[in-house]
């Protein structure tokens, strides 16, 4: 892989990284690839990570974290593809009580240059605690509601769609988040790989994730929580529906 390749395909995560600074680490370890399997991997850690992760058959891999020191790692499973996708994954995701981690469909995309996330669960850290975020209203999706959010981490405009009750494994009707985003006026541009994936920075925990398979048994929600302890500098309110069709 020559290094523009590399460099196109690690920027973003570089960039997009949870709590990351404005002048960036070189990483200690990247891949990304497709190869044979249909899946695409990545993997992105700077060099205070401390994580340990597996690629393995199909759609599924693992990760192991413990991060004191505030290290930081992307790691998922997805693949190359178009607007409009019925995302299936399943699998555990147990953070510890202070681990700042998420689990959710990441994705990059191009002209506008924008990071997205659709958040199914999470550790210690809502995304909305952020006095640079602001939410945009709610809609329905895939048997449950998701908030639409924004913020800016440096130059990089982030689009959060949040579902209110945290879960592990289900669908994720991609299209759905697109339309709500492009509705409240949050543009995206040209769509790369997405990944079901775990970002973290803090704390410590552990995740077996498949991308592409359904759960085999029904998914157990909790409310996400709605504790701030930041104030948003930016207008905006979440009693607002979306309207997606």
């Amino acid at each position: 892989m020559g290094l523009a390749k590399v460099f196109s395909l690690v920027l973003p995560l570089v960039l997009g990284v949870l709590g990351a600074p404005a002048a960036q680490e070189e990483p200690a370890h990247v891949v990304a690839r497709q190869g044979a399997d249909p899946h695409w991997y990545k993997y992105w850690a700077n060099d205070k990570a401390e994580v340990e992760a597996e690629d393995l058959s199909g759609g599924e891999f693992t990760v192991n974290w413990d991060e004191p020191n505030g290290g930081n790692f992307v790691i998922g499973k997805g693949y190359r593809t178009g607007f409009d996708t019925k995302f299936n994954y399943s699998g555990t995701f147990t953070p510890g009580d202070n681990s700042n981690t998420y689990l959710a469909l990441y994705g990059w995309t191009y002209g506008p240059t924008s990071e997205y996330y659709v958040m199914e669960s999470f550790g210690v850290h809502h995304p909305a605690d952020n006095a640079n975020s602001v939410c945009y209203g709610h809609f329905e999706s895939d048997g449950g509601t998701y908030e639409v959010w924004d913020k800016y981490n440096g130059n990089i405009h982030q689009l959060w769609s949040v579902r209110t009750t945290r879960r592990v494994g289900g669908t994720i009707t991609t299209g759905n988040h697109f339309r709500a985003f492009n509705a409240v006026g949050l543009t995206l541009g040209r769509h790369g790989e997405m990944v079901i994936g775990i970002e973290g920075q803090w704390g410590d925990g552990s995740a077996t994730i498949t991308a592409g398979v359904p759960p085999a048994t029904k998914v157990v929600e909790s409310a996400t929580p709605t504790t701030r302890t930041q104030v948003s500098t930016r207008k905006g309110t979440c009693t607002a529906t979306i309207d997606i069709s």
